[in-house]
């Protein structure tokens, strides 16, 4: 067996001295005694399966030139190994077992690794150095796309980077990334991202951003995390599940320390009782604009609310004139109310017994004016001096007065302790009073004259 037979492949050092191998192929051996030197071997693969067990089975071909193979009698390499195979360290320390893969330069040559699953002429998988300058490691996947590239001067890796792309971090990764794991009480069985600080600071987050190293996320105590933008705290999760918005001390579940604006088409804060029974809450505050009416800040009901499941808008409106609308989106007052208002106690003054009115005061009204309109003419007392009226004669007044002790058409006492009085229709009536006692005057006038004409003529 020559020294040709070995060369163009990794080196192997000759340990024992005498540069012996042997080949035991049936009954026939086989000694080769080159120089004292290290041999150039066809590849690792032979030279420890020659080591470890001494011989060639029938199915090694070892020819003084061309291909070789273990385990084939048709190698298509220069080594073309079929089967299991064991490496071994023969020595101890660094270097006792070692596998070679050497270029003689690293501008044109590339050490590489291939895994393929259809023969030699295509592979799957590939890694080791590419035919560049660098000392960089790569893994190339299906179609010669790059999985990961570690810098050989740095150390850094790159996952899905290209090959010619510099990882920028101890961990660069081009996509997204999923960490996952049991969830466990035990942070060793459980997927999770660990920064090295136990505490830190707004200025120097733990988790930033490449190129912007002052926003992202840092850890300012024990159980709270906070987020910083340009070296600054912007908001904190306290240990007690409180959210601040510009303040590091949050007092209720969202604390802002600043102005919040709620922008957009029909966008509502929603109030709730009981978490998790309705998404919309019982109550909703949103900046509504009607069609052709000025905007307004609307208080409403959603839809299916557990308390009352119809819909209820504009319960409270105020509107962009500063005007406050009560059931209406279009007050035209300070304070327009569609519907009926009570002043004071419900226990006392039932709105629903007492009439069908819109506004109940129960304990009076101060004011220095009060003007009361009619809806027509007919409501006022001016009918008393038509030509037709008939006016009832005062027997009959005074027959009507001893049976009720009250005037005609007047509302009794104990009616108006009941009942109250309409202050349109009362004060008509009365005008209506005043009115007949005007016309019987004028007629027991006419009377007195006719009697004094009548006693100066029997003068």
């Amino acid at each position: 067996m020559n020294k040709q037979l070995f060369q163009g492949f990794t080196s192997l050092s000759d340990t024992g001295g005498s540069g012996a191998f042997s080949e035991k192929r049936t009954s026939r051996k086989i000694n080769t005694q080159p120089k004292m030197k290290s041999l150039f071997c066809r590849s690792m693969f032979l030279a420890v399966a020659i080591a470890i067990t001494g011989k060639i089975s029938a199915q090694n071909t070892f020819p003084s030139s061309g291909n070789a193979g273990i385990g084939t009698l048709t190698p298509v390499k220069p080594l073309n190994l079929k089967g299991q195979s064991l490496f071994e360290a023969i020595t101890t320390g660094d270097g006792g077992g070692r596998f070679f893969f050497d270029r003689p330069n690293s501008t044109s040559y590339e050490n590489m690794l291939s895994f393929s699953t259809g023969g030699f002429a295509s592979y799957k998988w590939l890694m080791g150095m590419d035919n560049d300058a660098s000392d960089d490691f790569h893994v190339f996947g299906p179609g010669a796309v790059s999985m990961i590239n570690i810098k050989g001067t740095t150390g850094f890796i790159g996952l899905g980077l290209n090959s010619t792309v510099t990882p920028l971090s101890r961990l660069h990764v081009n996509g997204s990334a999923v960490f996952a794991g049991s969830a466990s009480a035990t942070p060793a069985s459980a997927a999770y991202i660990r920064g090295t600080n136990s505490l830190s600071t707004a200025a120097l987050p733990d988790y930033t951003w490449y190129g912007d190293l002052t926003s992202g996320l840092f850890h300012p105590a024990a159980s709270v995390m906070g987020f910083s933008v340009a070296g600054a705290e912007k908001m904190r999760i306290h240990s007690n599940g409180n959210i601040g918005i510009s303040t590091t001390n949050p007092l209720q579940a969202l604390h802002v320390s600043n102005n919040v604006l709620i922008d957009g088409f029909s966008s509502s804060l929603f109030f709730g009782e009981v978490a998790g029974t309705y998404a919309y809450g019982e109550y909703g505050i949103e900046y509504d604009k009607p069609v052709g009416l000025p905007g307004g800040l609307n208080f409403w009901k959603p839809f299916g609310a557990p308390s009352n499941g119809a819909l209820m808008n504009y319960i409270l409106y105020l509107n962009d004139n500063g005007k406050i609308g009560i059931n209406t989106n279009n007050p035209t007052a300070q304070l327009t109310v569609n519907g009926k208002t009570l002043i004071g106690d419900p226990a006392v003054v039932n709105i629903n017994t007492t009439g069908n009115y819109n506004l109940y005061v129960q304990n009076g009204i101060l004011t220095e004016k009060v003007r009361v309109s009619v809806v027509n003419t007919a409501q006022w007392a001016d009918y008393v001096f038509a030509d037709n009226y008939k006016l009832r004669a005062l027997s009959d007044v005074e027959s009507f007065i001893k049976t009720n002790k009250h005037l005609p058409e007047v509302p009794s006492a104990d009616d108006v302790l009941c009942n109250g009085v309409e202050m349109v229709e009362m004060d008509a009536t009365l005008l209506k009073k005043v009115e007949e006692l005007t016309l019987y005057i004028i007629e027991q006038n006419k009377r007195i004259e006719s009697l004094e004409t009548k006693l100066k003529d029997k003068q």
